[in-house]
C-alpha cells in the first residue's frame, strides 16, 4: 500500500507499507486527517513508481507507529 503524505510546508513524500503492516494501518489512516508518523525508514524514491516530485520515500514496517 503507497500513501501520499504531505507536510504543513507543502511539501509531499510517499510513503509505502508491505503485508502485516499495511493490513495493520489501512483501516485506520484516513485522507484529509493529521497523522505523527515514528520509525519509519527514509530512503531514495523509485521515481517509475511515484508522481510525486520527492528524491526521496518513506517505507513503514512492523516498528512504525501511527
Amino acid at each position: 500500500m503507497s500513501i501520499d503524505l504531505i507536510d504543513r510546508e507543502d511539501t509531499m513524500i510517499q510513503a509505502t507499507m508491505f503485508n502485516e503492516t499495511a493490513n495493520k494501518w489501512y483501516p485506520k489512516v484516513e485522507e484529509n486527517k493529521v497523522y505523527i508518523f515514528a520509525n519509519g525508514k527514509v530512503g531514495l524514491a523509485n521515481k517509475k513508481f511515484s508522481s510525486i516530485k520527492n528524491d526521496y520515500s518513506l517505507t513503514f514496517g512492523l516498528e512504525t507507529e501511527i
